[in-house]
């Protein structure tokens, strides 16, 4: 595979008119890039130089968040759409994150055994 690239995640703004995706190659790494929803106007949004993944919007659409960061120290990042540098949300390594649905904490799982992991992508249960 080598240096193979893979667009994977794609997630449509609330409004519809734009999708933030990932996009990386086989040997680990991987950018966030946001476009409009008819392809054009791709750009990069992240300044990371590891590991970009797992993108989603906020609910008002007025900024995305991501997994970001090297091997296992990972973050909850998150950019406000009408900026291009990176600005943390949350700076605790949790691997896997989402919002609550009012966008006032971050709903993390953290791996504190030596054991393996095998959850991802929580959701938040409706009214909790």
């Amino acid at each position: 595979m080598g240096g193979a690239e893979k667009v994977c995640n794609p997630s449509f703004s609330p409004d519809g008119t734009r999708i933030v995706y990932m996009k990386g190659s086989y040997d680990g790494t991987a950018q966030i890039w946001v476009m409009k929803s008819d392809g054009s106007d791709k750009q990069r949004i992240d300044n990371g130089t590891g590991y970009e993944g797992v993108p989603f919007w906020s609910s008002d659409g007025k900024r995305i968040i991501w997994e970001g960061g090297l091997d296992n120290d990972r973050s909850a990042m998150a950019v406000d759409v009408t900026i291009t540098d990176g600005n943390y949300a949350y700076t605790d390594p949790y691997v896997f994150f989402h919002l609550s649905p009012e966008e006032y904490a971050v709903l993390g799982i953290e791996n504190v055994s030596s054991g393996g992991l095998n959850c991802c992508n929580p959701s938040w249960f409706p009214g909790s």
